[in-house]
């Protein structure tokens, strides 16, 4: 086999140069083209997205609030999965007494840390303060439920699969 040399130096730079700087960036571009090609494949057979198998199981809860015998005109609660479960947190407004979660946001199965929050009209009207503008009035509110349900909560909710249904709470009795 007969090898061909060819020397550089007996070419004219003006000669060699373009076609040196064009391998190079086609050298490069299919470089490029490589690793956005590469990139993608992995992104994509990984799978960037969530399934709804993905993560902890969930269930479906509802049910009413009171305090001290009446129901929780407007409130919140909300679900934290309590040890050894992991998992969201998730909540729901109270309103009329009544809290309802659907299955695809719901606590997770197991165990669940309650804390439950909920205001009450003062009846005197305060600045609203920013972003409203100067002025605009609303109606004062203090919370009436104590710290042990909800910021220092005791309060647990054993979670079935499916359809929580009656998952109760009468506080301060």
């Amino acid at each position: 086999m007969n090898h061909v040399h060819v020397s550089l130096e007996k070419i004219p730079k003006d000669k060699y140069l373009p076609f040196i700087l064009k391998s190079l960036k086609l050298a490069c571009l299919k470089s490029f083209q490589f690793t956005i090609t590469a990139s993608f494949l992995t992104v994509y057979l990984s799978g960037c997205s969530q399934s709804a198998s993905d993560g902890p199981e969930r269930a479906a809860v509802s049910g009413q609030v009171k305090f001290k015998g009446s129901p929780v005109e407007v409130g919140t609660i909300t679900f934290a999965p309590a040890s050894p479960n992991v998992g969201p947190s998730t909540g729901a407004k109270i309103s009329g007494g009544t809290y309802s979660i659907p299955i695809d946001s719901g606590p997770v199965i197991g165990t669940n840390r309650v804390e439950i929050t909920a205001y009450q009209k003062t009846g005197k009207k305060i600045e609203a303060g920013t972003p409203n503008p100067p002025g605009t009035m609303v109606d004062e509110l203090k919370s009436i439920i104590p710290k042990e349900y909800n910021q220092k909560s005791t309060l647990t909710a054993q979670i079935e699969g499916g359809d929580n249904k009656n998952i109760d709470f009468d506080l301060g009795e």
